[in-house]
This record gives structure tokens, sequence and C-alpha cells, in this order.
């Protein structure tokens, strides 16, 4: 009884280390999910990953992709001596070094209280990265949840969505999965106590906006805009 016990436990050891070295390298960043460096990664996965139009420009001009900058997330090295880890709007610092295009920083915020990580390589020092305040950003990653998007259900939302013939979350998802972008202008990430932000997506050929903050892992819609909304305010009562 005891060498079969034995042997067992031999066999048990073996199967276990097997499993051990084909996570750590096939599976490098979903396998060890606790260690500091993937919870990281994962926080900003769960996030909506933007890049502005002048950083988009110079990730081109190097041949970078959008593949390239999600794969960062997958297999990149984060440096957190050079991040900046304090304060309300944090920066993580990713390095990684692509084959006939040369090793580069990626500096992505995370903004506190926001669904938005901005993600920048034209920059020097971590600690001096803000988010950008103009023009546009288009999304290089979306959390796969076709249940990401909360509508408010006050009769305000629900009579916009109806006149935008929105009939469900989902449809609201689609469309910034396909065509969504932040307003980076119209944007407020130091709002207390959420960062507000206004996304935009095409539906149908017509520019839908939306107002909204990070709610319990949803981006929660208190207003739409568009030029197909009218008579949505509630009545005042005399």
């Amino acid at each position: 009884m005891g060498s079969n016990f034995i042997k067992r436990l031999k066999y048990y050891g073996i199967g276990f280390g097997i499993g051990i070295i084909i996570v750590t390298f096939l599976l490098p960043n979903r396998s060890c999910s606790w260690t500091p460096a993937n919870r990281v990664k994962n926080m900003i996965l769960g996030r909506l990953v933007t890049v502005n139009e002048v950083e988009w420009k110079l990730m081109e001009s190097k041949g970078l992709t959008k593949e390239d900058i999600i794969s960062v997330l997958n297999d990149g090295t984060l440096n957190f001596k050079i991040s900046k880890k304090d304060g309300d709007s944090k920066v993580y610092v990713i390095e990684k070094e692509f084959d006939k295009k040369g090793n580069y920083k990626f500096y992505f915020t995370l903004p506190n209280e926001s669904f938005i990580s901005e993600v920048k390589i034209g920059e020097v020092d971590a600690k001096k990265v803000k988010n950008t305040t103009v023009g546009y950003g288009r999304f290089i990653s979306i959390p796969k949840d076709e249940y990401l998007v909360y509508p408010d259900s006050t009769a305000k939302v629900t009579c916009q969505m109806e006149q935008l013939q929105i009939k469900n979350v989902k449809q609201l998802y689609k469309g910034i999965e396909k065509t969504g972008r932040i307003n980076f202008a119209k944007s407020n990430f130091d709002a207390k106590p959420k960062a507000e932000h206004l996304i935009e997506f095409v539906e149908k050929g017509d520019t839908i906006e939306f107002q909204s903050v990070w709610y319990k892992n949803k981006l929660f819609i208190s207003n739409f805009i568009s030029e197909k909304v009218s008579n949505c305010n509630p009545t005042v009562q005399e």
C-alpha cells in the first residue's frame, strides 16, 4: 500500500510539474493573474483602451497596429520602477520588442473612477503623462461583454432610446464596438465623484452621442444626444 501511494504521488508530481510549465510558458498572461503585473494588465483590459489621433498617426508611422498594442497587454513587460503608481491618474509603462519594428515603451493611463485607459508611446516620463483633452480617440480594445452598457431606466432615457430605435444594450455594445470613439474635448477626467465621458458611434448613418460614467463595471448612460431626439424631457408640473 505504501509503495502504491508513493507511486501515485510521483505521477501526480510529474503531471503537476508539466501543467506548471504549460501555463507558465504557453499562457503567460492569463495563467498567473494573481501576479502584480498581470493584475494591472487585466485592469487595463477591463477598460475601453483608446488612443488619440496624434498618437495613432505616430504608431502607424512606426508600423505598429491595433493587434500589436493588444499583444503588449498579453506578453509585454510591465516596468513598475518607471510607472506612476500613485495619485488619481495612474500610468503604467509596459515594454515590448517587436520583430523588425524595434523596442517600445507603451504608457497606459488608469484614471480614477473612469472606464477609459489611454495608451501613448510619444512620452519619456510617466509622471508627466496626462489624459488627452482635445480631439477624438479610437478604441483599440473593448471588454468582451455584450452587457457592458447600462442605460438609465428613467423615462427620459427610455424615450430617447425609442426615438433612436435602440432596442437593447446589445445593439448599443455593437455600435460602440464597430464605430465607437471618445470625444476628449467633451469628456472630464477630473469630474467628481466619477470621470464623465462623451462617447459617440454611428447607427444607420447617423451619429449618436451619449454621456456616461463608470458604475459597477458598466458604462452608465445618463443622456443621449442626437438630432433625432426631441421632447423627451419630463413635463414640469404646474
